[in-house]
């Protein structure tokens, strides 16, 4: 069995109730759903939703304002957030079992799916390339380098705890810094969020996919699901999962 981690921000705060009865349909073998989210969210929800661990976001060990404080726009802010609360994770939350799976609020399924096989994880893939990412990932450190043509950005990721406690030893071993400051800070300025049109300097999920083949490559399946980006869920969809962005929706 694995948990499910989300983060749930405020304009997705209105998907919770479908996004956790969503969940429970279509992911086969999954024990607890952790939601990471302001303190405002947890107090909106906690009464009203059961079976679900609500977790404020204060308990890392890093808020906002120190993402502001590397400057990055208070429109971005929440999105750079977003991506080390669910890297630090497996440190933070107290009960989370070793497997687990990451998913994006915005994510909506259609089929059943099991993320994990024989102890393995099933890793699905995207097509996006976007070289900043990159970029970033190279300055953490110089052996990250794109490696597999197919993207690992699918909105979700089936991860495993001893991959991210040695991704982040590797990192800040070899820059004698905390990972959460070495990921804010080597965000090149041109992404900070001044630029709408280029405000996107790191992806989690790009790191971890290409960390674990480098290190961990008998740790992982690749099983491509059938999945869309979309501006709006349509039921009528064949395949297995839409993301459909804020945005998008906007």
């Amino acid at each position: 069995m694995y948990d499910i981690v989300t983060c749930i921000g405020p304009y997705d705060s209105s998907l919770v109730p479908e996004f956790i009865e969503n969940i429970k349909k279509h992911i086969i073998n999954y024990n607890n759903i952790y939601i990471i989210t302001t303190n405002e969210i947890v107090q909106q929800y906690l009464s009203s939703i059961g079976d679900v661990i609500f977790v404020n976001e204060v308990i890392f060990p890093f808020q906002k304002r120190d993402v502001l404080m590397s400057n990055i726009t208070p429109g971005r802010s929440g999105w750079y957030l977003q991506q080390l609360l669910k890297i630090y994770a497996p440190l933070v939350l107290p009960g989370l079992l070793d497997d687990y799976l990451i998913i994006d609020s915005d994510v909506y399924f259609h089929k059943s799916v099991d993320f994990f096989a024989g102890g393995k994880m099933n890793f699905n893939i995207g097509t996006e390339y976007h070289l900043p990412y990159f970029e970033h990932m190279n300055k953490l450190h110089p052996s990250l380098k794109k490696i597999y043509t197919p993207s690992g950005i699918t909105h979700l990721m089936p991860m495993k705890r001893k991959i991210v406690v040695s991704f982040l030893k590797f990192i800040e071993e070899y820059n004698n810094d905390v990972f959460w400051k070495l990921f804010l800070n080597n965000v090149s300025e041109a992404h900070y969020g001044y630029d709408v049109n280029n405000s996107s300097g790191a992806s989690e999920y790009e790191m971890l996919f290409t960390f674990t083949q480098q290190h961990f490559p008998e740790e992982y399946l690749i099983t491509p699901l059938e999945w869309r980006n979309t501006s709006k869920i349509d039921n009528d969809y064949t395949g297995i999962y839409e993301a459909c962005h804020y945005h998008m929706r906007s």
